[in-house]
């Protein structure tokens, strides 16, 4: 068995697995997946390379070890599914719990669905409206563009095809009247097709990021997430749950979990540096190298809203300016002080 990151130097995971796959020696390895971005995974060209399984970073240790139990059970099944946290969570007994973490709301948020199917504007609505957005919808890219020029909104949904004026025009159109105003409003794009290009199509159209359909109250829940934080919930750096996790590994070492701290802040300021060089001179691919590291081990320590930073900046790199890449950057740090300090709180240092 085999555990594989989806994006490595010289070979990502997909091109790894169809090696493995080729080599009669290794072909019998069960295969699972960690890639950091879900709205990214084309699940069947996952299965295609021949993965039993795939995870979204950061792993739960429970899901990883359900997940690698039902991939092994399942070895010798050629007609076996693509197994998920997901498909796990459906067949897992819901356990009742009073410590269960508040559900993050959006209240007073102001969002535009633009989509031209009547049926997903109302079920999309609804999902908004349940998350506590105040929700206007329109029917194409015309309307999204009267609608922004009439309302000020928080974030935008937009549907990519659409009669009249499809998504990537309404969205060329309203960033183009934005630089008049030197306003930018996230908008997100919903897409029929996850295919590998969508995301570059997207960002080139001016858009921030994207969710594939049919849409889900996880996948708005998370693009909230990661474009305008939580509006109701105080944000710790940390996450309680996930450094527990990483506590529980080290299995009671103070020494140990000590050790993992100081590697990851250590790693941390040099990625960061590396960020700050590329901001300044707008190197897309430095700021994406740099930002998808610190991501994946940021998620993997419990700083979640510093992964969430990294994720931000990492598929926005295309289309930064140094200006906006430098605001970022900024942005980024001041957060990493907020969880190397937390961290150092959480090891009893009682300071950063």
């Amino acid at each position: 068995m085999a555990i594989v990151d989806m994006q490595m130097p010289g070979m990502d995971g997909r091109t790894l697995a169809q090696a493995i796959k080729a080599d009669a020696a290794l072909r019998a390895t069960v295969l699972v997946l960690l890639t950091s971005i879900s709205t990214e995974t084309d699940l069947a060209g996952v299965a295609a390379s021949g993965f039993a399984a795939y995870l979204v970073k950061p792993v739960r240790q429970s899901h990883l070890f359900d997940v690698l139990a039902s991939v092994w059970a399942g070895r010798d099944s050629p007609a076996a599914a693509l197994v998920t946290a997901d498909t796990i969570s459906r067949t897992r007994p819901r356990a009742a719990s009073s410590a269960a973490e508040p559900e993050q709301r959006f209240t007073g948020t102001r969002a535009l669905l633009a989509e031209d199917n009547p049926t997903n504007q109302k079920i999309g609505a609804l999902m908004l409206e349940k998350l506590g957005c105040r929700v206007d919808v329109v029917a194409n890219g015309r309307e999204a563009v009267d609608a922004m020029a009439a309302a000020p909104y928080d974030v935008v949904f937009m549907d990519c095809q659409m009669p009249e004026m499809d998504g990537y025009e309404a969205t060329g159109e309203i960033r183009r009247r934005e630089l008049a105003r030197g306003s930018r409003v996230p908008i997100i794009a919903m897409t029929a097709n996850a295919m590998q290009g969508d995301r570059e199509k997207c960002l080139a159209a001016g858009m921030d990021d994207y969710i594939s359909k049919p849409v889900t109250p996880a996948a708005l829940k998370t693009a909230l997430r990661r474009w305008l934080g939580g509006r109701d919930l105080p944000t710790a750096a940390l996450d309680a749950t996930a450094f527990a996790g990483v506590a529980e590994l080290a299995s009671g070492d103070e020494g140990l979990l000590r050790e993992l701290v100081e590697t990851f802040t250590s790693d941390a300021a040099e990625r960061i540096a590396a960020l700050r060089e590329a901001a300044a001179v707008a190197d897309a691919d430095g700021l994406r190298t740099a930002a998808h590291t610190l991501a994946g081990s940021s998620s993997g320590l419990g700083a979640s809203t510093l992964a969430e930073l990294c994720r931000r900046l990492e598929m926005r790199a295309s289309v930064l300016s140094a200006p906006e890449a430098v605001r970022l950057v900024a942005e980024l740090e001041t957060e990493f002080a907020r969880a190397r300090g937390e961290l150092a709180a959480r090891l009893g240092d009682g300071g950063a």
